[in-house]
């Protein structure tokens, strides 16, 4: 009698906690995918593109100006204070686009997190709402947690931005 409560306790110890994950309803959504078809990522991709267009025609703009000196200073046959000049105006040219480039840089870094945060946070609510209305135990973002294959049955990525373009409708 012991020995059979013993494997009975064993046989609950071991597979319980199995059979309780496979009764857990589970759910994922693919991110990455919303930012990319969703109709607010599809308006802040918009966004930093028409940034990233403004800042690349800028940054042309100051490349064209230190091959103008470049080519000033290369075909020069002035005095050496006025090379010295040409030269001077060059390293100051170049700084600036060195400058420019950098601050350019680190704005559409921050630009980016602040539109994917804005998103990510929305998306989070909508996600509990659909695993609520949907009674999901779990609910796993594919990109974040490395899971390559699941049922597509569990995929809630299409509801989600169905939700979220229906929020933006609603608060327009």
């Amino acid at each position: 009698m012991l020995k059979k409560c013993l494997l009975t306790f064993l046989f609950v110890l071991c597979f319980a906690p199995q059979m309780a994950l496979a009764q857990a309803k589970i759910g994922f959504f693919d991110l990455q995918e919303i930012i990319r078809t969703s109709d607010v990522g599809k308006h802040s991709q918009q966004k930093l593109r028409r940034f990233v267009e403004s800042q690349h025609a800028l940054l042309q703009s100051k490349r064209n100006d230190i091959e103008k000196t470049q080519n000033t200073l290369e075909r020069a046959q002035n005095t050496n204070v006025e090379r010295q000049k040409l030269q001077e105006q060059l390293n100051k040219q170049i700084d600036e686009y060195r400058n420019l480039s950098t601050q350019y840089r680190s704005e559409l870094q921050k630009r980016d997190t602040a539109l994917t945060d804005s998103i990510t946070r929305d998306v989070q609510e909508i996600v509990r709402g659909i695993a609520q209305q949907k009674k999901l135990n779990f609910v796993f973002e594919t990109n974040g947690c490395g899971i390559v294959v699941y049922p597509e049955s569990t995929d809630i990525t299409e509801d989600v931005i169905k939700k979220y373009n229906a929020a933006l409708i609603s608060q327009n």
